[in-house]
C-alpha cells in the first residue's frame, strides 16, 4: 500500500461521483476527507464541507474524468479523478489507486 492509502482516496471517489452524476435520483453534493495520521495529503484530519460551507464546482477533464474545486472557509481544494486508460468515470472501487501524476495507464 502507497504511503497516501487507499482509503481517503476511495471515500473521495465515490462521494465525488455521486455529487457528479447526472443520472442519480437524489443528488448529494459533499467533500468528505478521512485522513489517516500522518497523511501528506490530509494530515490526519476528518473534515466534512458541503455547500453551506464554500462553493463547488465540477468539470470534465483532459483524461475523460472529473475536476473538481471546493472553495470554502479555511481553504481551497483541487480534486481531480480519472479512470484507468481514459475510461469514463463511474462510482466504484479503483484498486491500486494513485495520485496524479503517476496514474497507471
Amino acid at each position: 500500500m502507497s504511503k497516501y492509502g487507499r482509503r481517503p482516496i476511495l471515500s473521495a471517489c465515490f462521494v465525488i461521483a455521486l455529487a457528479a452524476s447526472r443520472h442519480a435520483s437524489a443528488q448529494t453534493t459533499i467533500l468528505f476527507l478521512d485522513s489517516q495520521p500522518g497523511d501528506y495529503i490530509g494530515g490526519g484530519k476528518q473534515l466534512t464541507i458541503t455547500p453551506a460551507d464554500g462553493a463547488f464546482s465540477a468539470s470534465r477533464n483532459f483524461d475523460n474524468g472529473v475536476s473538481i474545486q471546493v472553495n470554502a472557509v479555511g481553504g481551497f481544494w483541487s480534486l481531480n479523478f480519472a479512470a484507468p486508460g481514459d475510461a469514463q468515470l463511474a462510482a466504484g472501487t479503483y484498486d491500486h489507486a494513485t495520485r496524479w501524476p503517476f496514474k497507471r495507464r
